[in-house]
């Protein structure tokens, strides 16, 4: 089934399109992470634009993944072939100093140009009119680079957390903001100031936000169980398959980082996909005939401390009650993935494993769009984080009663209290809550189509539509130097007014 059957906005491509003047169909560019969920993210994005015969979409993928490969050829879309290399050079960054993140992605950028220089001329060559891409930190360079009129910056997950890692811990800077909205970008030549009351007004509104997320986050879900009580919207519907806003009330609220600034309406994620893996015979057979399953999956890319999967696997061997389907992780003892009860794939289909009503709990790293899918499908999470923003959705996990984070060197005990909790129901009213926000968002936010469409429809002299990016800071400007001394002179002159107030009154 087309992508384009699913809604009536779809059938008349062109009366939708019809104000738009262009003699040739547009190029957009979608290019990100290379991870399994990224991919397939960026597949049906792409396919999803290509199907709709208005815009040439290409996409970037490693020239080994041949099932993405062939999906986007079927589908009318363009791969462009990514040949992985390693950097000899690569300059080394401590995550837990002071470094802001563009400053992170510029070291990247510049890593990955070194190694293909004649592979990232040959792209500018192409002269795309948009870059759509999941990459937080360094993918406005790269926009920057080809020439691209426009950006678009989809998300699934929080942003800039691999330097929070926690609520209450978040790096504050006047560049940054703080509310969780769309990114598109109207590109203006590269910039490294805001006014000084912009950047005044900027952290006095990180500061206070940073002590009302967990306040905003409650008020978001209340807000829409109202909206779904009085409408019902999502009841006995089948949800359209589309790409969607990102979900406040969901996902955890924090700041964002200073590259570009925010135009509404809000970031385009997705979740369920039309090209999602078909599972073996061999794998369905065995989700039927077991009633109680775990799933384990930790990525990509990344795998736990060989101490915490020698006692992953000690506690695959001692729950007898339960079968296990797991993403092969590379264990050392591979004694517990030889058993009757337990199912080894290099490749999941994770939305239809979390689907399967014989799921029982899914034990993963945390990745959002792991976390996403298994709050859908009300699947409670054992929570494992490795890296980069999983340690945010680790505790945005607990501290939202979805499951269990595990966040130690010794997790043996702490997996068989999260299964006590997870027999015992402890999480099922929290993810049902939040699997009706999300159902709600599907079936009412708008499309990545109406953003890139807006977009494409916006006259590059608009400046309220036009919003630069920021890369490079000065010094003073790095550290907050004007801004902190303008707040010490107002202090030093307010103090002295109420001085020469006190001296009068004494007189």
């Amino acid at each position: 089934m087309s992508f384009l059957s699913q809604g009536q906005k779809f059938k008349n491509l062109k009366t939708l399109f019809k104000d738009i003047n262009v003699e040739a169909k547009k190029k957009i560019l979608i290019h990100g992470y290379h991870g399994a969920s990224h991919a397939d993210l960026n597949t049906n994005l792409s396919c999803y634009l290509a199907e709709t015969g208005v815009y040439d979409v290409y996409m970037i993928v490693f020239a080994h993944r041949k099932e993405y490969i062939n999906t986007l050829k079927k589908c009318g879309a363009k791969p462009i072939l990514y040949y992985s290399q390693e950097s000899k050079e690569e300059k080394k960054y401590h995550l837990s100093s002071n470094i802001s993140e563009w400053v992170l992605g510029e070291s990247l950028i510049e890593n990955d140009f070194n190694l293909r220089q004649n592979w990232h001329q040959n792209l500018k060559s192409q002269k795309f009119d948009m870059v759509i891409s999941d990459q937080e930190n360094y993918f406005p360079i790269v926009a920057d680079y080809l020439g691209v009129a426009h950006y678009i910056r989809i998300s699934s997950g929080p942003y800039d957390a691999e330097l929070l890692m926690d609520y209450g811990h978040q790096k504050c800077h006047s560049t940054c903001h703080v509310i969780q909205e769309t990114r598109l970008l109207s590109k203006e030549r590269m910039l490294d100031q805001y006014s000084l009351t912009q950047r005044y007004q900027n952290l006095k509104a990180m500061y206070q936000w940073r002590y009302k997320l967990d306040n905003l986050f409650r008020l978001r879900v209340e807000e829409i169980l109202i909206e779904q009580a009085n409408f019902n919207y999502y009841q006995n519907q089948k949800m359209p398959d589309l790409i969607i806003s990102a979900i406040q009330g969901v996902q955890p609220l924090t700041p964002a980082t200073g590259q570009f600034k925010f135009l509404y309406p809000s970031h385009k994620i997705r979740n369920g996909t039309r090209y999602s893996k078909q599972p073996p015979q061999q794998l369905q057979n065995f989700m039927n005939n077991h009633g109680k399953i775990i799933v384990i999956s930790f990525g990509t890319f990344a795998v736990p401390e060989e101490n915490k999967l020698r006692q992953i696997n000690q506690f695959i061997i001692e729950r007898t009650d339960y079968a296990f389907v797991i993403r092969y992780y590379g264990a050392q003892d591979n004694n517990a993935l030889r058993n009757p009860r337990v199912r080894v794939f290099q490749e999941l289909p994770q939305k239809f494993l979390l689907s399967h009503p014989n799921v029982k709990a899914f034990i993963t790293h945390g990745g959002w769009g792991s976390v996403t899918e298994s709050i859908q499908n009300l699947k409670p999470m054992i929570v494992i984080p490795i890296q980069f923003d999983q340690f945010l959705n680790c505790k945005h996990v607990h501290l939202n009663n979805l499951g269990s984070c595990i966040n130690a060197q010794e997790i043996q005990v702490d997996l068989e209290i999260a299964i006590e909790k997870i027999e015992r129901g402890d999480h099922e009213q929290s993810l049902q809550m939040l699997s009706n926000v999300i159902m709600y968002e599907m079936k009412h936010s708008e499309t990545i189509f109406d953003a890139v469409n807006e977009l494409f429809q916006t006259s590059s002299g608009d400046s309220t539509h036009t919003l630069p990016i920021y890369r490079k800071m000065n010094t003073i400007q790095y550290f907050e130097l004007d801004i902190f001394a303008s707040i010490f002179l107002l202090i030093v002159i307010f103090l002295l007014f109420i001085l020469e107030l006190l001296k009068r009154c004494l007189k």
